[in-house]
């Protein structure tokens, strides 16, 4: 069962397990017991040298709110 990333509109960002099946269904977060939506984690994106390239930002259709064509 994966670990995923959630965010409390009370306390913040958390981590939670859930079943794929369950991956997109709010999750309790373990401080106030408010539920979270899950946050989706920008990729670790590496270049051809090895080193680290930047994540890709808003704006540059990196999700699904700016999804530029």
């Amino acid at each position: 069962m994966p670990r995923y990333n959630y965010d409390c509109t009370n306390c913040g960002p958390f981590e939670a397990w859930a079943s794929i099946s369950a991956s997109e269904d709010p999750a309790e977060c373990p401080n106030c017991g408010g539920m979270g939506d899950r946050a989706l984690a920008a990729p670790f994106i590496a270049s051809a040298a090895g080193k680290q390239a930047p994540a890709p930002v808003c704006g540059m259709g990196a999700c699904a709110r700016c999804a530029v064509d």
